[in-house]
C-alpha cells in the first residue's frame, strides 16, 4: 500500500482534468433541462385551478432559476479553468516571466506597475484556488437544492392530504407553506438551539456535563446531519471557514460575493426573459399599425392551421382564416385557474361534479348526466357570442382539445348563409372581479373568410 500516497499526490495534481470534464457535463446536461421543465409544468399548469397551481408554479420557476443559476455557474468554473490552463501554458513558454527592463516604461511608472501588478505564478495560484472552491460550493448548492426540492414535494403531498381530508381550513397553497417551514424547523430548529447554547455556556467557561445534554446534541445533530444531507456539503464549508487565514477570509469573502453574484444574476436573466419580451415588443417602428388586440388586427394564434401546436391554448380557437364548409368550428378553452371563480359568482347554487384536485366524481353517472346541462348553462352565462355585430347563441357541447387535451366548450355555427368576403366573430368573456391576468383577454376578435 506503499503506492497509495503517490498516487493520491498524483491524481491531486490531475484534478483540474477531472474537473474540467465533470463540469463540462453537467453544463450539457443543464442546457437539456429548461425545455425538460418547461414542458413538464405545461403539461400539468393549464388543468389545474388557481389553488392547485401555486404549488407546480413555484416548484417551475424555483427548478428554472436554479437550473439557469447553476449553467452560468459551471460554465464560470470552465472559463476559469481555461484561463488557468492558458496561464500554465504561458508560463511553461516563458518561464522567466516579465522582463521589465526590456519594456519601454519610464522609471516612475515601472516601478509601480511592479508594486501594484502580481507575477503569473500568483494569478495562476489565484485562478486555480478560485476554481477549485467554486467547483465544490457548487456541488454543495446542488445537495442543498435537492433537499430544498425533496421537502417541498413531501409538504405538497401532505398539504394536499390535509386539506382534502378537512383536518385544515386553509387553503392548498398556504398549508404548504406551513407544513414546509414546519419540518424545516423540526429538522434544523433542535440543532441550532442545542449549538448556540454549547457556544454560550463555552463563552461562559462552563463544560455541559449532563449526558442527557450530550445525547440531546448528538441526536439532534444526526436528523439535521441526514435530513439535510449535510454529510455532503458541511465537511466542504468547514474545509474553507478552517483553512483560510484572516486575510485569506477577505479573499475568500469577495471571491463568494464574485459567485454570488453569479447565481443570482442568471434570476434576474430568468424574469428578464419572462417579461422582457413584453417590454421589447413595445419598442418597434410600425408606427402606422394600430396596437392589438382589435377588429382590424389579425392573429395568427387563433387558427389551428396557423398556431404553434404545442402551445395550450389560451383564447377561442376557429379551425382555420378560410371557412369553406357550412359550419364553422369554435373551440373555448377551458381555464380553471380563471373560470372557477366566475362561475362559482354565476351559479353559486351549483355543486361542481369534482372536489377540486381529485380524480373520482361525487356522484354516480346518472346524476352526472342529469346536471351536464346546468352546467352548459352556467358556461353559457360565460361567453357571449356575435357574428358580424350580431348576438348568437350557440348550442354548445363539452370537448377537449386534441393536441393538448385542454377541456373546454364546442360548437359549431352555421355560415352557410354569408356572404363571400370578411366576416368575424367577437367572443366576449366574464372576468372576476379584480382579475388582472393579461393572458386572458376579455374579448376575442376572430376574423375569417368565406
Amino acid at each position: 500500500m506503499a503506492h497509495a500516497p503517490v498516487v493520491k499526490r498524483e491524481l491531486f495534481r490531475r484534478t483540474w482534468e477531472l474537473e474540467l470534464l465533470v463540469s463540462g457535463a453537467v453544463v450539457i446536461g443543464l442546457f437539456q433541462l429548461p425545455s425538460v421543465v418547461d414542458n413538464a409544468f405545461m403539461q400539468v399548469a393549464p388543468h389545474l385551478s388557481s389553488e392547485l397551481r401555486t404549488i407546480p408554479f413555484l416548484a417551475y420557476y424555483l427548478s428554472t432559476a436554479a437550473i439557469y443559476a447553476l449553467t452560468s455557474a459551471f460554465m464560470l468554473h470552465l472559463l476559469l479553468r481555461g484561463f488557468w490552463v492558458g496561464l500554465i501554458g504561458l508560463g511553461s513558454a516563458f518561464p522567466d516571466g516579465i522582463h521589465w527592463d526590456r519594456l519601454k516604461l519610464g522609471p516612475v511608472m515601472r516601478a509601480t506597475q511592479q508594486e501594484e501588478l502580481i507575477g503569473i505564478d500568483r494569478v495562476e495560484a489565484m485562478i486555480d484556488r478560485t476554481a477549485s472552491t467554486l467547483f465544490s460550493v457548487l456541488f454543495s448548492v446542488l445537495a442543498m437544492l435537492t433537499v430544498i426540492g425533496m421537502y417541498s414535494t413531501v409538504s405538497s403531498i401532505a398539504a394536499v392530504i390535509l386539506v382534502r381530508l378537512g383536518f385544515v381550513s386553509l387553503s392548498v397553497s398556504a398549508t404548504f407553506m406551513l407544513v414546509y417551514y414546519l419540518l424545516l424547523g423540526c429538522l434544523f430548529g433542535p440543532m441550532v438551539i442545542f449549538a448556540v447554547i454549547d457556544r454560550l455556556l463555552a463563552r461562559s467557561g462552563k463544560t455541559p456535563k449532563s449526558p442527557w445534554f450530550k445525547k440531546a446534541v448528538r441526536a439532534s445533530f444526526r436528523i439535521f446531519n441526514v435530513g439535510f444531507l449535510a454529510f455532503l456539503w458541511m465537511p466542504i464549508v468547514y474545509v474553507l471557514s478552517s483553512n483560510l487565514t484572516r486575510e485569506g477570509r477577505k479573499v475568500g469573502w469577495r471571491q463568494s460575493a464574485v459567485v454570488i453574484a453569479v447565481i443570482l444574476l442568471p434570476f434576474l436573466m430568468f424574469f428578464a426573459g419572462e417579461f422582457g419580451p413584453r417590454l421589447m415588443s413595445r419598442f418597434h417602428s410600425y408606427v402606422y399599425v394600430p396596437p392589438g388586440p382589435n377588429p382590424f388586427v389579425h392573429d395568427p394564434d387563433l387558427y389551428e392551421t396557423t398556431r404553434d401546436a404545442t402551445e395550450r391554448p389560451r383564447h377561442p380557437l376557429i379551425e382555420s382564416e378560410i371557412v369553406s364548409g357550412p359550419y364553422l368550428r369554435l373551440f373555448l378553452p377551458y381555464r380553471p385557474r380563471n373560470d372557477n371563480p366566475v362561475l362559482a359568482e354565476l351559479c353559486p347554487g351549483f355543486v361542481p361534479f369534482y372536489a377540486d384536485g381529485t380524480l373520482a366524481p361525487r356522484e354516480a353517472p346518472d346524476d352526472v348526466s342529469a346536471r351536464a346541462n346546468e352546467a352548459l348553462a352556467c358556461f353559457q352565462q360565460l361567453y357571449s357570442i356575435e357574428l358580424d355585430q350580431q348576438p348568437i347563441y350557440p348550442d354548445y357541447i363539452f370537448s377537449s382539445h386534441q393536441a393538448s387535451e385542454v377541456r373546454g366548450l364546442l360548437t359549431r355555427i352555421n355560415v352557410a348563409d354569408l356572404n363571400p368576403g370578411r366576416h368575424q366573430i367577437v367572443v366576449t368573456k366574464l372576468s372576476s372581479a379584480g382579475e388582472d391576468d393579461a393572458e386572458d383577454p376579455v374579448v376575442t376578435w376572430l376574423p375569417f373568410w368565406r
